[in-house]
């Protein structure tokens, strides 16, 4: 079944020449089309306070994570998702794209410990953003 007719059948808002359906009503054939690539005109949104499972698999010679549950991620702001020429596009407002590195903007931490004594860590800085003025 093309992906148009399925958009249609989750009743797909058409919006600035682009078929935007809710990432939490997407179905497996809808996101499996999309990460490959399938559906340009196609935008996943991704609503403000929505909740997604992360989980997380370490595997290798050396190490394994065990016994932890699901993370949950909280969709802070609302954005839309596009994948075009194998690259993903955000936006807030269906207007402006940009790319993962110049969209987003915090940081990602990692820490294992000993006894309640942090051991190792690190933390991935991504795009600082500039407060904004209040002249």
């Amino acid at each position: 079944m093309p992906l148009l007719l399925t958009c249609f059948l989750l009743s797909a808002t058409y919006v600035e020449n682009f078929y935007v359906i809710e990432l939490s009503d997407c179905t497996s054939f809808i996101v499996e089309d999309f990460f490959a690539g399938k559906s340009p005109h196609t935008v996943l949104e991704c609503k403000e306070g929505t909740l997604f499972p992360l989980n997380l698999c370490i595997t290798g010679d050396c190490l394994a994570l065990q016994g932890v549950s699901p993370q949950t991620v909280k969709i802070l702001q609302t954005c839309f998702i596009r994948h075009v020429n194998n690259t993903f596009l955000f936006s807030t407002d269906l207007e402006n794209w940009k790319d993962f590195h110049s969209f987003f903007a915090g940081s990602i931490g990692v820490s294992l410990s000993v006894q309640d004594l942090t051991r190792v860590g690190f933390n991935l800085e991504l795009q600082t953003r500039e407060a904004p003025r209040l002249d």
